[in-house]
């Protein structure tokens, strides 16, 4: 009889298993901002599990769903954004020194980690299914050049969406320091997948150091 319960156990567990991996993620993003002032948030469904992160409000949400209700289980407050609306000069000098600073690290690594990237975005074609989703983006740089050579390389990024639903419009500004995105994103992923994609990230340095360089 022990022997029996444990089996059925076991087929319990694996079934489970292969339900939770197996079971898509619905993922919609709503996200704008320019420069440094962002906007927008993410939901991310999984089963009775409801995540969110509200960019607005700064804060980060885990609900559960059941039967139409819905119940907050976490709320954590991230950092707080500056909600004033007036800026001196000298505060939008420092905004901008700023922005340029972030944006002199960053685009070296993702020059440097487009294979990795390129990798990332196949596996992404592979597994997404995308309802109707846009992404548009005003993009310019201090240097014209780096402009142009970034914008290539987000067209060949973004290239391989088109046909599975996502439209990008990406229009490069010149002698203008400027990054504008109005996006609005819904998608489905198996988790399984998702897990695929962290581990790839984890173990390439390159991303790793985008990533940090991104977040900080």
């Amino acid at each position: 009889m022990l022997v029996q319960i444990l089996i059925i156990s076991l087929f319990i567990l694996i079934f489970l298993f292969f339900y939770i991996i197996f079971k898509p993620v619905d993922i919609h993003i709503v996200f704008k901002n320019y420069n440094n002032d962002m906007d927008g948030f993410i939901y991310i469904n999984y089963s009775l599990l409801e995540f969110v992160i509200d960019m607005d409000d700064r804060l980060f949400k885990t609900n559960l769903n059941i039967y139409s209700h819905k119940f907050n289980i976490l709320t954590i407050t991230l950092n707080r954004k500056n909600k004033s609306l007036k800026k001196d000069k000298s505060s939008k000098e420092t905004d901008e020194h700023n922005f340029n600073e972030t944006i002199e690290k960053i685009i070296p690594l993702i020059i440097e980690s487009k294979e990795d990237l390129l990798k990332i975005i196949k596996l992404l074609t592979e597994i997404c299914k995308f309802k109707k989703s846009y992404m548009d983006i005003n993009l310019g740089l201090n240097d014209n050049n780096l402009t142009i050579k970034l914008c290539s390389m987000i067209w060949a990024i973004t290239a391989p969406f088109y046909p599975l639903g996502l439209e990008v419009l990406l229009i490069p500004e010149i002698n203008k320091l400027i990054i504008k995105t109005d996006m609005d994103i819904s998608c489905n992923i198996f988790l399984y997948k998702i897990i695929q994609i962290i581990i790839k990230i984890i173990t390439t340095k390159n991303l790793r150091n985008l990533i940090k360089t991104i977040i900080s």
